[in-house]
Formats: structure tokens, C-alpha cells, sequence
């Protein structure tokens, strides 16, 4: 029998380091540090808002928080991750569950791979 690894899809994030740059040159260290982690503490819960929202079939709920994800995701220059947001929000507005679906899955998978990419140091603001 032979083994078959499955591993999970990676996608280029599409992350705008120029605007976190730009806050670290605009600020001092420690504050633009305080608000950068204010901001991605506010998209993971966002993040978590959502999924829990569409679990629960909470249509509402889910498209406020898709809104937050994509606010908050261009401030901080994870476009894909807010591209996402806003064609899972096409989806859900068109009724199409399947595909809304399919686009949760990867709304999370971005997600987590966006906030990765900022803790794994792939970001250098100096």
C-alpha cells in the first residue's frame, strides 16, 4: 500500500508590508507595536466571530464580522485575506452555500497563514 501525503494548500497572501512599514516610520516602535498587535488581536477575533457565526447560520452576525475582517485587514495589509472576506460576503449575499462554504474553509487557511507570515518574522520594519 502506498502512503499519500496530503498537505495543505498554500496560496500567495498578497501581504502590503509597506503599510505596516509605514507605521513604524511614523511612530515610535513601541506604540506602532501596540497598535499592530491591537489590530491582528482584533482579526483573529474576527476571524473566530465568523466561523462561529457560520456555524450557527447566523447570517447577520457572520456579515458584520466579514466587514470587520476586511476593515481591519486593510489597514494591516493582508489583502488576500480581506479579498476573501469579501467574496465569501458575495457568496453569502447571492445564497450560494456551497461555494460560501468552500471559501470559509479558506477565509480561516488565509487567515492563519496572513498572521503567520507577520509572527514568523517574514516582516521587517526596519
Amino acid at each position: 500500500m502506498q502512503v499519500v501525503d496530503i498537505s495543505e494548500p498554500h496560496e500567495p497572501l498578497g501581504l502590503d508590508y509597506g503599510l505596516i512599514s509605514g507605521l513604524f516610520r511614523k511612530l515610535p516602535e513601541k506604540e506602532a507595536s501596540a497598535i499592530l498587535f491591537k489590530l491582528i488581536e482584533d482579526i483573529i477575533h474576527s476571524i473566530s466571530q465568523a466561523e462561529q457565526a457560520y456555524y450557527c447560520a447566523e447570517n447577520k452576525e457572520f456579515s458584520t464580522a466579514l466587514n470587520s475582517i476586511r476593515s481591519l485587514s486593510n489597514r494591516v495589509g493582508f489583502m488576500k485575506l480581506a479579498c476573501v472576506a469579501s467574496d465569501a460576503q458575495l457568496a453569502l449575499d447571492h445564497g450560494d452555500r456551497i461555494a460560501l462554504s468552500a471559501i470559509v474553509l479558506r477565509l480561516l487557511r488565509v487567515g492563519e497563514q496572513s498572521l503567520d507570515a507577520i509572527w514568523d518574522g517574514q516582516f521587517q520594519h526596519y
